[in-house]
């Protein structure tokens, strides 16, 4: 359930632009559980913000892990966080990486999308 400010407050975080690539992919997938009908605008403003960031994206890597965040939500979910977390590791996002670590094995133990907010990573 969303407490009354949790939201909010996350969305103030992502507008900074000192918040990491990592946190702000924390704040998306905690919306996917939190508030599913708000995840697609959520996702779509991390995916530009990570295509901006990474010099040598390509157009294939680009489009591999837009299909895979639209996947997220679904019943392959976690294979879909297998691929954007290779993608991330790939181009050198270490942090998003570790947050999509973490969500996959919260997933895999069978306790919903988001792992314990003690187990997010700042970077």
């Amino acid at each position: 359930m969303i407490s009354g400010d949790t939201l909010p407050s996350r969305r103030l975080l992502v507008a900074s632009s000192r918040v990491s690539l990592a946190d702000e992919l924390a704040t998306c997938l905690d919306i996917l559980e939190e508030a599913p009908e708000r995840f697609e605008r959520a996702a779509t403003t991390w995916h530009a913000r990570w295509c901006s960031d990474i010099a040598d994206l390509t157009l294939v890597d680009a489009h591999t892990a837009l299909t895979a965040l639209e996947s997220l939500a679904g019943p392959s979910g976690t294979d879909a966080a297998r691929v954007l977390r290779y993608l991330c590791a790939r181009h050198g996002q270490r942090g998003t990486s570790e947050v999509l670590e973490r969500w996959i094995e919260h997933r895999a133990r069978g306790m919903g999308s988001r792992p314990p907010r003690n187990a997010r990573c700042a970077r």
